[in-house]
């Protein structure tokens, strides 16, 4: 298994970007509850932009990593989401029919993770064609 130090540079620099973002949106996130918490209710709403800025840092690094990616990576990272997207939208609905029956009643943030382990799924996928 490669260390750090053998990575490439494009993919040093995209979890650094990454890693940033993510620190601050844990940080700001705890944030935006304490102040949800402390706001009267038609104000409440508004905390939940705090974290929106961390959110930004992590589109970016994203974005700045497929720039900095060759075709390979590229190819990789759209074979992933797209079967990302393929496994976790249907599940989405799913769930989605299930509390218009009644049948469930989850928060919608468990779209977000679910999308995230179709990504996680499909780049193990994607990655195991080539290597």
């Amino acid at each position: 298994m490669k260390g750090v130090s053998h990575m490439e540079p494009a993919t040093r620099r995209y979890l650094v970007r990454f890693s940033v973002g993510m620190a601050s949106y844990c940080v700001l996130l705890v944030a935006a509850l304490l102040i949800g918490r402390a706001m009267a209710p038609p104000w409440r709403a508004l905390s939940a932009l705090v974290v929106l800025p961390a959110v930004v840092l992590i589109v970016r690094a994203i974005m700045l990593h497929w720039r900095e990616t060759d075709e390979l990576a590229r190819s990789l990272m759209v074979e992933s989401l797209a079967i990302g997207f393929a496994v976790g939208t249907p599940i989405i609905l799913v769930i989605g029919l299930f509390q218009a029956f009644g049948l469930a009643d989850l928060s919608f943030m468990w779209a977000y993770g679910i999308l995230m382990v179709g990504w996680l799924l499909g780049a193990f996928l994607a990655r195991r064609r080539y290597f």
